[in-house]
């Protein structure tokens, strides 16, 4: 839970929970289970928000997103990328998914 605790800003926070999204079927149901039983879920990609927006404000469930890592198509001419949230736009690893 550590890792979903902070991101590159000054905000750190524990959430009660982290799940590993890998389709968004599961994001799915998480945000319906979420929304019935009223707990707060925040959305964490690659942790490189510089306002806090990805740290929990008060526990609740984390989704990490990074192993959505997918792009779906792209397009020279439209300028145009359809990605997976946990794709980054840049990245050391070979085949990570980055645009």
């Amino acid at each position: 839970m550590v890792c979903c605790a902070k991101d590159a800003s000054e905000f750190k926070h524990r959430p009660d929970a982290v799940l590993w999204t890998t389709s968004t079927q599961q994001v799915s149901a998480i945000l319906k289970l979420a929304n019935k039983e009223k707990f707060p879920v925040t959305a964490f990609g690659a942790g490189t928000s510089l306002s806090g927006l990805s740290v929990p404000e008060q526990g609740g469930v984390v989704l990490e997103l990074r192993p959505m890592n997918n792009i779906i198509r792209t397009s020279i001419e439209d300028r145009l990328a359809v990605v997976k949230p946990g794709v980054v736009y840049a990245s050391n690893e070979k085949g990570s998914g980055s645009v």
